[in-house]
């Protein structure tokens, strides 16, 4: 009885750009919305903190980790065309 169903949707996902991370349009359709959000709060990071990675020489690595998301199951695997 006291539960509260409540969310945080996150404004303009559908604007990921995937071009600009190296993802084709299929990639980032099946993408999860949570993966694409982490990579562009890591690259706001960058910027904002004054090391924007086009005057960085060498490699720069972005790491994360989660547990298993329900994503796959769910949205991917549950999608006969997407498996295929």
């Amino acid at each position: 009885p006291r539960y509260v169903r409540a969310g945080a949707p996150l404004d303009d996902m559908e604007s990921f750009d995937a071009e600009f991370f190296g993802f084709s349009p299929k990639e980032a359709a099946i993408l999860d919305p949570q993966h694409r959000h982490f990579l562009e709060v890591c690259w706001e990071a960058l910027e904002d903190a004054g090391h924007p990675p086009e005057r960085f020489e060498g490699s720069i690595g972005v790491f994360g980790g989660c547990g298993m998301g329900a994503y796959f199951a769910f949205n991917l695997l549950s999608n006969p065309r997407l498996v295929e």
